[in-house]
């Protein structure tokens, strides 16, 4: 075939030299050229030869000529190819008449410009054009004196796909109808097996779970993966078609928040992966990824960090065996995005020098970067180094970080509205920490408005970005209400607060571990404006869901249980008060004693003067619970948590 395309090459130069190019014989030998360059890949070169060509022949012989018209279509072919649509529909359109007339309605080369300019509609977002030429399309196929069964199987395909993309620009419902009506035609006509039907099912699995009909979106994929494995004979082929199907099924679990099975899916994937390609493709990276993104979520991080490290060695490893340097600038890139999300992962545990080295290292090396690619890293680089240097108590640098993350995203040339006000959520943290309130009420008041313009722009939005949007108001709000806190402006803060737990509760269905610090601070702006039934009600929640995300005896839940118990001595509940000490010490806890110059609590031990066995007991649990830190951790904020106290009882 190469010395083919070789010979062609020298006739076409040799017949060019000697301006024969409007010759018959030329021109045939070019396009059989032009062929054999694209059967190579080489589309490009062909495209360039026929864009010479084409008014040398329309000049020569017209362009109803049969030859002119088919070098205008193959142009039409690789204008597409090249992702120039408007260019390809430019040149397929004026084709349609000409064979209509010359060759017949339902002649094939007729319905193949047909079917080229229905493609250029439907990649430029012309839905409506483009489903009436698909449309008319499987109508003329239908004429044919032997209809091609293939073809119209691939256009009602398409069709389907047209109604994914309805549901992309936001009309779920009529996207939805759409794929289902063709997902039907094509299952009464073909095969299960099918790649025009296999094709659709994620598309209207994704289209089902937009619209909240999650059963129907399970059971889609479902089928899909079972024809997958019933195809490839079984898990142990490891094919292509296969993992593919296995990630559908675990992307769907992981947006459902069902990480058990999300987790499940992707090991199998993984495995497969590592199979089928190398441990160290980046397929099977990205499995990994998937893996450990879902620990994550499940709460099990340093199961996480785990696979990230062995993330991060196959990425060094491919660096180091890269062939050439578009594999290494790539094999770099993916290394430094390992290094940012373990990072992230780091921060969540602790690990804060580790993280921090990390940071700097990713800082160094984005230089060389695609400009876009730099700004992602160097934005989530920079908010998490404010998250570190806010646990280290250096504010100011901490809001400056975050500042630097926020401007960086900004620069992206498509930054997502919600990711843009996670970084001025932090923003809002570090301003707060420096008593900033007024900038941080300008900060949130307009992202707020923002975002749910944003939810209401778009009345059928996909469930997981809904649900992502809606977390990101509830979040902006808090910082509103923290600014309105701090300021002791509690009537304020109240109703913000309250709307904060209602989105959390009712919209996103969040249980009470995720609702724990606006459950605290609206406890006591009521404790403050004197509101105590309602204060006690919120305190007990708090503690409740301390005790179940923490357990007792956790500083956090302990601080959760000194609030309930200031709220009841408020109340003069005092025997309620001996009785929760009593029960919390009981269960694991520490010791509480009232110091304020109030009556003590009396508990069935008589007020348990001897603290100072308590307080031995206490440093004796913290010490078997640090031995089993991870003390490769030099930076585990061991300060904060070096012991646990014994809380005495005082106003808040």
């Amino acid at each position: 075939m190469f010395d083919n395309i070789e010979n062609h090459e020298k006739w076409y130069r040799l017949w060019e030299a000697y301006d024969l190019t409007s010759d018959a014989d030329f021109i045939a030998s070019t396009r059989t050229l032009a062929f054999d360059l694209e059967d190579n890949g080489a589309w490009q070169q062909a495209a360039a030869i026929y864009t010479h060509l084409l008014p040398v022949v329309r000049s020569a012989y017209g362009e109803e000529d049969l030859s002119c018209i088919g070098i205008q279509y193959d142009l039409a072919r690789f204008r597409g190819k090249a992702g120039k649509y408007d260019e390809a529909e430019a040149l397929a359109a004026p084709l349609v008449g000409l064979r209509e007339r010359i060759m017949g309605p339902t002649h094939q080369a007729t319905l193949n410009v047909r079917e080229e300019l229905a493609r250029c509609y439907l990649r430029t977002g012309k839905l409506e054009e483009a489903e009436a030429a698909y449309t008319l399309l499987l109508s003329l196929y239908s004429q044919q004196a032997e209809p091609d069964e293939v073809s119209r199987c691939r256009i009602i395909g398409n069709l389907g796909y047209i109604g994914k993309l309805y549901a992309d620009c936001g009309a779920l419902e009529p996207g939805y109808q759409k794929m289902t009506r063709y997902v039907g035609e094509l299952r009464a006509r073909v095969d299960r097996c099918d790649v025009n039907l296999t094709m659709s099912y994620p598309y209207l699995a994704d289209i089902c779970s937009r619209l909240g009909k999650y059963a129907e979106a399970e059971e889609t994929l479902g089928e899909l993966l079972t024809i997958e494995i019933e195809q490839g004979g079984g898990w142990g082929t490891n094919r292509n078609q296969t993992c593919f199907a296995i990630e559908e099924m675990g992307k769907f679990y992981a947006n459902r928040r069902r990480y058990p099975e999300a987790l499940a899916h992707w090991k199998k994937t993984e495995t497969a992966r590592s199979q089928q390609l190398d441990p160290d493709h980046r397929l099977t990276l990205m499995a990994k990824f998937h893996v450990a993104e879902t620990l994550d979520q499940q709460g099990d991080t340093r199961a996480a960090i785990s696979v990230v490290e062995l993330i991060r060695k196959g990425n060094i490893r491919n660096v180091e065996s890269a062939a050439n340097k578009a594999d290494y600038d790539s094999g770099f890139k993916e290394l430094l995005e390992t290094y940012s999300y373990l990072a992230h992962l780091y921060v969540e545990v602790g690990h804060l020098s580790d993280a921090n080295d990390l940071l700097q290292e990713i800082l160094l090396n984005l230089d060389g970067q695609e400009p876009q690619t730099a700004l992602r890293l160097e934005s989530d680089c920079c908010s998490s180094l404010g998250t570190i240097l806010s646990h280290r108590n250096r504010l100011e640098d901490a809001r400056a970080y975050r500042s630097r993350a926020l401007s960086c995203y900004e620069q992206l040339s498509d930054p997502q509205q919600v990711m843009i006000n996670t970084y001025k959520v932090g923003l809002s943290c570090s301003l707060i920490d420096l008593g900033r309130y007024e900038e941080v009420e300008a900060l949130t008041k307009s992202s707020v408005e923002n975002v749910e313009a944003l939810i209401k722009g778009a009345a059928e939005v996909q469930d997981a970005i809904r649900d992502d949007a809606y977390d990101m108001v509830a979040d902006l709000v808090l910082m509103l209400a923290y600014s309105h806190y701090y300021r002791l402006h509690y009537a304020d803060a109240v109703p913000l607060l309250n709307r904060v737990l209602d989105m959390r509760e009712k919209i996103l269905r969040r249980s009470d571990s995720e609702m724990l610090n606006p459950l605290r601070v609206l406890g006591r702006c009521k404790m403050s404006l004197k509101e105590y039934s309602v204060a006690e009600t919120l305190f007990r929640r708090e503690v409740a869901g301390c005790e179940a995300e923490w357990g007792v005896g956790a500083e956090r839940t302990d601080e959760a249980m000194e609030g309930l118990l200031v709220v009841l001595y408020e109340q003069e509940k005092y025997m309620e008060c001996d009785k929760l000490i009593e029960a919390y010490y009981t269960k694991g806890g520490p010791w509480f004693e009232v110091i304020d110059g109030g009556r003590k609590p009396q508990g069935t031990s008589g007020g348990r003067s001897q603290l100072d066995v308590k307080e031995r007991e206490a440093e004796e649990a913290m010490a078997r619970r640090r031995r089993q830190v991870d003390m490769d951790s030099h930076d585990f904020d061991l300060d904060k948590t070096d012991l646990v106290r014994v809380f005495r009882l005082s106003k808040l």
